[in-house]
């Protein structure tokens, strides 16, 4: 081992300017016959030098996040412990979808005391959450996101605008599209909220109406029943759900004047009223071509995608903790390769899916835990689900609707 080499083991923690410093140094080196080291001492080869700071990075996964802690530090471009330990409570609060559920368990697992936003009012009772607070701790959905984060941007401007006796011409009427379990309804409840709070609209109302609620069975009927609705639904958001349905299959029956009268009603209450029309990606289209002035009525269009197979297992957690539920290790396995079955199948139903996946599991849990000896006075409960509780909520469907999108071999 030369001289040079064993400066080199010894100033390790310099950085490289020290290092070019003491090579420009007049020093005169030891002879390598007398530098000594003990017999027993271990002689570090090139592979051996690593820098300390690299040597004592920690990585993400040994602090045993949860899935959307882990996943949320993740995109954030977050890799090792030592990153969080240098970061503050306020810094970790504005990590994307982290939650202060997320934020209270990264400080619980570093000792560290959290100092978040009192979650309890002055009379002790759970403060409710603000609609953004709850757009953000959706799962996935990161462009409906952005998208209703410029709505309700919009939507302030157009109060402040108004506020001064003008208005603002573009209406608020919105399209949701995507595949069932996507969260479209849940989505179109914050929004309410987000207009009721801002004071858009006098209430945070979702008034939910489907095709039986336009259509009358007589001629003449149908045009009064959709004024009616929108009388009811004044300073409300309209959820219009399955809107598609309104189209007919010939033209100039009971759907078509639905939609003209819709049209006109969304027209004269474009200012008291919010619309939105939600269905299936392919067969919305339809509804817009129906008639030419609906699809002007409905600026903003919203793309629901479906849910990843991390995702759903996220959902999936989540709808276990809302029962008082922890789901075992092998039980997570479990539900993501029955997600990963799912995920991408319109008809598994997304969440859904998901919710109904819990409630099965739920159900096994208590046979399995109770249903031996219905006479025992006393049970024992972890709430913990296992493997053994997960089954599938379906039987022979996920097979049925996947050959004819091509996942499966004929």
């Amino acid at each position: 081992m030369t001289y040079d080499n064993y400066r080199w083991l010894f100033y390790e923690v310099y950085d490289v300017e020290s290092f070019i410093q003491l090579g420009e140094n007049d020093v005169t080196p030891f002879d390598e016959d007398e530098v000594i080291f003990d017999e027993d001492e271990e002689i570090l080869d090139e592979d051996d030098l690593i820098l300390f700071d690299e040597k004592e990075k920690t990585p993400l996964e040994e602090l045993e996040l949860s899935i959307r802690s882990y996943n949320s530090l993740r995109r954030a471009g977050i890799q090792y412990v030592e990153e969080l330990k240098a970061m503050s409570t306020e810094e970790l609060t504005h990590v994307r979808n982290l939650g202060k559920k997320g934020v209270l368990e990264i400080c619980r697992k570093l000792g560290v005391d959290a100092e978040l936003e009192d979650e309890r009012d002055k009379d002790g009772r759970a403060r409710r959450k603000s609609a953004l607070e709850q757009l953000d701790e959706l799962i996935g959905l990161e462009e409906v996101k952005e998208q209703v984060r410029k709505i309700a941007a919009f939507a302030r401007m157009k109060r402040d605008v108004r506020a001064t006796g003008r208005e603002l011409s573009m209406a608020l009427g919105m399209e949701f599209v995507g595949n069932p379990g996507t969260a479209k309804t849940t989505v179109a409840r914050i929004i309410a909220e987000i207009f009721g709070e801002i004071e858009l609209l006098p209430g945070k109302e979702v008034m939910e109406v489907g095709r039986s609620d336009l259509v009358a069975k007589y001629v003449g009927q149908t045009a009064v029943k959709v004024k009616e609705v929108f009388e009811k639904a004044e300073g409300k958001v309209l959820f219009i759900d399955e809107a598609y349905s309104l189209v007919d299959s010939t033209e100039g029956e009971f759907g078509d004047e639905a939609i003209n009268t819709l049209v006109q009603e969304m027209e004269n209450h474009r200012e008291d009223t919010i619309v939105i029309l939600a269905g299936y990606p392919d067969k919305m289209e339809s509804l817009l071509k129906r008639n030419p002035g609906l699809r002007s009525r409905v600026p903003f269009h919203l793309h629901f995608r479906d849910y990843a197979a991390e995702e759903m297992l996220m959902i999936a957690e989540m709808e276990a903790k809302k029962q008082g539920f922890v789901i075992s290790e092998s039980a997570r396995k479990q539900i993501l390769t029955a997600c990963e079955g799912a995920a991408g199948v319109p008809e598994c139903g997304n969440g859904r899916f998901c919710r109904n996946l819990i409630e099965n599991a739920i159900l096994n849990y208590a046979d399995r835990i109770y249903g031996k000896d219905l006479s025992s006075a006393e049970i024992s409960c972890d709430f913990v689900l296992t493997e053994a509780d997960v089954t599938a909520p379906f039987t022979g469907s996920l097979d049925t609707a996947r050959k004819p999108i091509g996942f499966l071999a004929a």
